[in-house]
């Protein structure tokens, strides 16, 4: 079966390493940067986002949209949600009418704060919306493309298209369970990277693991709120993209969100460690999208208001902990 993954960042990488094990399987990799499709071209790895890892020979790299798609059974894209819609675009005239088409990142759209899903609805003709699905749920693409044990959720509004999706990816090693809530999959999934990143503002600023702990726990109880505003039932979010990715990004030491956290906690600067590290961070703009659907919505959301404030306005983290346990009490 013909299989292309867009997008040659960690996450797309590691995937189309994953699916490498299938027998029979011809995966494409679409890559936008010259230099990754060198690098893979000449030393079979990814040496900016995967230095250590061999991609198999059986992985193919692809910089013409065009080419990576035609003819292809499956397409996968894994390219950070400010380029989605562009890359829908850049592909669409080429897919098959029978391609099904499943996004596997996490987060909201920034300009628009729509779900993945809804861009993917927005963008795609009507053949092809009832083969689209979203995979979701704690991975690692370190992990990942190791073939370290994998379990992930796939999810749309479309049952057969995603059951049919998830029967084509399962490997030894990497396993897809069917979420029938797909707004709750999608948000649970978005607001993780948030979670890890205020997890390792915490852990910057010394404040502590029982606060830690504290903020998780609000914090999934302010997306929850959220997830209900939008439609999603309480249930998902306990779930594998739910609290699952909630602690899998949150403590492990390949979380990017974690460690951008960290270093903010510490004191520096957003600006600073961009320019140093080639990493897409979705969890600040998912930050932005939920303050704004949670002000939309008119929710009580007093954590995600105050990471807002510390992200883009500079307030101190030190503030968190009133938050968390004000000295007025409600009785």
């Amino acid at each position: 079966m013909d299989v292309a993954v867009i997008g040659g960042g960690s996450w797309g990488t590691a995937l189309a390493i994953a699916l490498s094990a299938k027998e029979n399987y011809r995966i494409v990799l679409w890559i936008r940067s010259y230099v990754t499709y060198r690098s893979i071209i000449l030393k079979r790895c990814n040496e900016i986002y995967l230095p250590e890892i061999r991609i198999p020979s059986s992985v193919m790299p692809i910089m013409d949209p065009e080419e990576a798609v035609r003819g292809k059974r499956l397409v996968i894209l894994a390219v950070p949600s400010d380029f989605m819609r562009r890359t829908i675009r850049d592909i669409r005239p080429h897919l098959d009418p029978v391609t099904s088409v499943v996004c596997a990142s996490k987060s909201l759209e920034p300009e628009t704060h729509l779900r993945l899903s809804e861009v993917l609805e927005d963008e795609l003709p009507t053949d092809l919306k009832r083969r689209t699905a979203i995979i979701t749920g704690p991975g690692h693409a370190e992990e990942l493309a190791q073939f370290i044990p994998a379990a992930l959720s796939i999810s749309s509004v479309h049952a057969a298209a995603a059951k049919s999706v998830q029967e084509l990816l399962v490997t030894d090693n990497f396993r897809l369970e069917y979420e029938p809530d797909l707004i709750g999959a999608e948000l649970g999934g978005a607001v993780s990277n948030v979670a890890a990143l205020a997890c390792g503002i915490i852990e910057g600023s010394a404040l502590g693991d029982g606060l830690r702990g504290n903020v998780l726990a609000a914090l999934y109880r302010e997306t929850v709120s959220l997830g209900r505003a939008l439609g999603a039932e309480t249930a998902a979010f306990a779930g594998r993209s739910g609290l699952a990715d909630f602690f899998s990004n949150c403590y492990s030491m390949y979380s990017r969100h974690r460690s951008l956290g960290k270093k903010l906690g510490e004191g520096r600067t957003l600006s600073e460690i961009r320019s140093r590290n080639n990493m897409v961070f979705e969890g600040i703009s998912t930050l932005r999208s939920i303050f704004t659907l949670s002000r939309q919505a008119g929710l009580d959301s007093p954590l995600i208001d105050c990471f807002f404030r510390i992200l883009f306005e500079g307030e101190s983290p030190l503030k968190i902990f009133n938050i968390i346990a004000p000295k007025n009490f409600k009785k």
